[in-house]
């Protein structure tokens, strides 16, 4: 049974959680408006050297996790290679969340060979000024293009690697949404879509902008809107497999304009973790840090799924998120129908063009 597949059956006897969202960096080469973890390294950006990451592997694949996402700007790391082969040593398939302006053919190719099993680049608009306007500086949308393109190149004929294009949706780029779509289908890519977060639970190191202005925060007169674009995005995903996110999820779009606890249960801690630059382990990237991946006490307590129960008192807190790292996992261990789509989602693909 291929991994994605095994991770889906173990998933219903799991005994600590699959997935983990590892921040390999604090850095940055941008400065997204809808995004604050370039703020890290101001606040002091240590990194894990390159001969930690074996460890944390060992821990990690150790507590049952199973698949592992690379974040922070992963790219920025010259020995990322090294550190995809260190994860995928242990047998964790491993991806990466990256913005996709320095996914070089080079760089896409070195950690291809490394193992690497998939992409999430972030692409929320094809108009260059907006995206300009939104990343902070000039250029951008042609570069994440070109990253698109290389991963597009090297990857052609890899029926199991997972290519992802995420977008932030905000009150400007709505209407987009179907030329994004487009665009991912040529490239043999799947949207994932996330509507602009603003979380009233704030840890030192947020991941999310505390305030937005009226340029970029939904709001409920956008529910109409955002009720079309949930509309489309389920019948492209009824007639094509380009829509990564589940139907469950979708449904719930309009509806995160109205604030408050949405219909789906949190799994922080049980079904997934977050790990910080510095090797801090939490439940989730917005709840603070309980102890170190390389502590043994911590690796028991993720393997027992509370995280020292901690992550109880702290999830208990949150006043929810639409976030799909975490959403959809938890989709997909209770909903039978977004189960069934998780199971679509990892059969062998059709090659990409």
């Amino acid at each position: 049974m291929n991994t994605p597949l095994r991770t889906l059956w173990r998933g219903f006897g799991r005994r600590g959680p699959l997935y983990a969202l590892v921040q390999i960096t604090a850095r940055c080469n941008l400065r997204c408006r809808m995004c604050q973890v370039w703020t890290l390294e101001q606040k002091g950006g240590e990194e894990l050297p390159t001969d930690r990451y074996p460890e944390m592997a060992r821990f990690l694949a150790g507590a049952g996790i199973q698949v592992v996402t690379l974040a922070g700007e992963p790219f920025l790391r010259e020995d990322l290679p090294a550190i995809v082969r260190a994860f995928c040593a242990e047998g964790l398939s491993v991806r990466l969340q990256s913005n996709g302006t320095l996914a070089t053919p080079e760089r896409v190719a070195a950690v291809v060979a490394a193992g690497l099993t998939g992409v999430s680049f972030s692409l929320h608009s094809l108009d260059p000024a907006r995206m300009d306007w939104l990343a902070g500086r000039e250029g951008v949308l042609d570069e994440v293009l070109a990253g698109v393109e290389a991963v597009r190149a090297t990857t052609r004929g890899r029926r199991r690697f997972l290519r992802i294009l995420n977008t932030v949706l905000y009150r400007d780029n709505l209407e987009e949404v179907p030329a994004l779509v487009a665009l991912a289908t040529r490239q043999g890519f799947r949207l994932s879509v996330i509507p602009i977060h603003v979380s009233a639970l704030r840890t030192e190191e947020r991941q999310f902008v505390p305030h937005l202005g009226e340029a970029l925060a939904l709001r409920p007169e956008d529910r109409p809107r955002l009720e079309a674009v949930s509309a489309f995005l389920l019948e492209r995903r009824r007639r094509s497999r380009t829509i990564l996110n589940s139907s469950a999820y979708l449904r719930m779009l309009p509806r995160y304009v109205e604030g408050g606890p949405l219909p789906w249960p949190c799994l922080a801690g049980t079904l997934y973790a977050f790990v910080d630059h510095l090797g801090r382990i939490s439940a989730c990237h917005e709840l603070p840090p309980v102890g170190s991946v390389f502590d043994p006490d911590t690796v028991r307590s993720l393997v027992a799924g509370d995280l020292g129960g901690r992550s109880r008192t702290d999830r208990a807190a949150c006043p929810g998120c639409l976030l799909p790292c975490w959403n959809e996992l938890s989709l997909l261990f209770s909903s039978p129908s977004a189960f069934l789509e998780g199971v679509e989602a990892n059969l062998p693909r059709v090659r990409s063009p």
